[in-house]
Parts: structure tokens; C-alpha cells; sequence
């Protein structure tokens, strides 16, 4: 998955995903990669889970539901109707509330990340 870090509006660096790839970077850019332990655990989870340690796993928040499952990571952005604003910001219509990608692909762009960053 084609992947890039970069500055976005107000200033916050951030990763920018492949067309399509719009609720994944939202979940990453908000949840993930801001939190330098988040970042750190969702790399041990992608190890474990390709290591076979989990064959399945469900990471809920207020704002997204990730499904890892078979190699895969689907990610559900869960809508309210204060989230119109989040949802404008990251170019999101009311279709656009599911992306996925392989699950080497996210780890990529994981570990990559920490490499720029960390």
C-alpha cells in the first residue's frame, strides 16, 4: 500500500494512504500514530497475529471498529451525527464509512512510520 507522511492543514504530521484507504488513515492518523504506545502496540498486535497467536481480533474505540482476521484489516468508521466535521476534514462521504487493507500492508506503513518518527 502506497503510503506517504506529511504535514496536513493545521500543521500535524500525519500519514496519507492510497486512494480508497480514507477510513484507514482517518483511524491512524487519530487513534494510532499520535500516541507513540499506540503505535508500539499495534505493532506487537500485527507480530502476534502474524505469528499466529490470535486468529482473529476486534479493536473497538468510540470512533472506529478494526477487524484483523486472515491476513486481513478491515476498518468501520462508527458515525455520529457529531462527526460530520471529521468526517468533511479527512474527505469522507456517508459511502466511505469501510476500507481494508492486508495485514502486511498496514504493518508496512506501521513500521515504517516508526522509522520516520521514532
Amino acid at each position: 500500500m502506497d503510503h506517504e507522511f506529511c504535514y496536513d492543514e493545521t500543521g500535524e504530521l500525519v500519514v496519507r494512504l492510497d486512494m480508497g484507504q480514507e477510513v484507514t488513515a482517518l483511524w491512524l492518523n487519530t487513534d494510532i500514530i499520535p500516541k507513540r504506545d499506540m503505535t508500539f502496540a499495534l505493532l506487537d498486535l500485527l507480530n502476534d497475529l502474524e505469528a499466529g497467536v490470535f486468529n482473529e481480533k476486534i479493536l473497538a474505540t468510540p470512533t472506529f471498529e478494526v477487524l484483523f482476521s486472515e491476513g486481513e484489516v478491515n476498518v468501520t468508521r462508527l458515525t455520529a451525527d457529531s462527526d460530520d466535521d471529521l468526517d468533511e476534514e479527512a474527505g469522507l462521504s456517508t459511502m466511505e464509512l469501510t476500507s481494508g487493507c492486508g495485514l502486511e500492508d498496514l504493518k508496512a506503513v506501521v513500521e515504517s512510520w516508526i522509522q520516520f518518527r521514532y
